[in-house]
């Protein structure tokens, strides 16, 4: 897939919208939050972050034909987080899901589960995917729960992956199915 082709300009959902990443603003928002250390921690973003380092970032996943970055917006505009898919391959048809929701005004409030829907939307009904992949420590069951809500299903762990927070944690391992998305999807399209 050629990337100046991605169909996906903006997906409007029940609470958010995913728009392409693009601009200073989300430039600066994005480093402000990855630099956070509540979220660094559950992005498992080892170092800060700087600004040119976020760019250069940007820039590559605008170039890349296996990767598709989005900022996550309320449906009144507010910039509250980042989503994308990484890793696409085109010939087994899938990809990594990633996604954390910045402003913490809006967590628990279940707008990164409705980003999420959107994006699987847009791997498996626009980019034909058959597979979404994601990870998640073992502190983060929000993650997990979110991911769930969606389809995913846990497949399995990597026992004392990462260390964070002075010690080793499990890195739990989720997979989705275009099959399991859609019958998740058509319920919550009625809701």
């Amino acid at each position: 897939m050629n990337k100046k082709s991605s169909p996906l300009l903006h997906s409007i959902g029940k609470k958010t919208l995913l728009r392409p990443f693009n601009g200073e603003k989300d430039i600066d928002l994005t480093v402000k939050w990855q630099n956070d250390p509540e979220i660094r921690d559950l992005t498992l973003m080892t170092l800060p972050l700087t600004r040119d380092q976020q760019s250069k970032w940007a820039e590559q996943i605008a170039a890349s034909d296996s990767d598709e970055g989005f900022i996550i917006e309320t449906l009144d505009n507010k910039t509250i987080g980042y989503i994308g898919l990484h890793k696409i391959n085109w010939v087994d048809r899938t990809a990594t899901t990633s996604c954390y929701i910045g402003d913490k005004n809006y967590w628990g409030k279940g707008c990164g589960t409705d980003a999420k829907m959107q994006l699987a939307k847009f791997a498996f009904l626009d980019i034909n995917l058959r597979k979404l992949n994601a990870e998640a420590v073992e502190y983060n069951m929000p993650s997990v729960a979110h991911n769930q809500k969606i389809g995913f299903k846990v497949e399995g762990r990597k026992e004392k992956q990462v260390f964070v927070k002075g010690q080793y944690w499990d890195l739990i391992l989720l997979g989705l199915f275009r099959e399991d998305w859609e019958l998740k999807y058509k319920k919550w399209k009625n809701q």
